[in-house]
Parts: structure tokens; C-alpha cells; sequence
């Protein structure tokens, strides 16, 4: 099947949008990584702070 050049040039406009938002999305996914890894730091060095002064 042959497509025009005007097809073609869509395609790749909409590849390249589509390429844009994986890159948005796995920033995102990157950033909700973080935090969750943060804040399982915090919550277990908070959960550890009374064992700590009761030593």
C-alpha cells in the first residue's frame, strides 16, 4: 500500500507527538518514584526515632 507524502508527514507529526508525551509521562512516572522512595525513608527513620530514644 502506498501512502502520500502528505499521509507520511502526519505520521511523523503524530509519532513525534506521541514520542513527547512518553517523554512527559516517564518523567512523571520518574518523580512519583522519588517521592515514594522519600517518603518510605521518612516514614520508617520516623518509625525508628522512639526505638532510637528508648536505647
Amino acid at each position: 500500500m502506498l501512502t502520500s507524502l502528505s499521509d507520511q508527514l502526519e505520521q511523523a507529526a503524530r509519532i513525534t507527538k506521541l514520542n513527547e508525551q512518553i517523554e512527559r509521562s516517564y518523567s512523571q512516572v520518574q518523580d512519583i518514584a522519588l517521592k515514594a522512595v522519600e517518603g518510605s525513608a521518612s516514614i520508617k527513620a520516623f518509625a525508628s526515632a522512639p526505638q532510637r530514644q528508648s536505647e
